[in-house]
């Protein structure tokens, strides 16, 4: 979605768009990482929720 597409949408459509990006994000892009790495999470696909990461020794901030 261009960001021109973005700016038109209404409110409510915007946090729609947004969970379902992040729950893409997810599954196509960490939860692979993570398995290649052998970390295990729970997600329970809502994004106010936290995630639970487990079977990882060591976490760094992203900046």
């Amino acid at each position: 979605m261009s960001r021109q597409e973005w700016e038109f949408l209404d409110s409510s459509e915007k946090e729609k768009q947004h969970c379902m990006m992040v729950r893409e994000l997810v599954e196509n892009d960490l939860q692979p990482v993570f398995a290649d790495h052998d970390i295990e999470f729970e997600w329970d696909g809502e994004i106010a929720g936290a995630m639970l990461i487990k079977n990882c020794d060591y976490f760094a901030p992203v900046r």
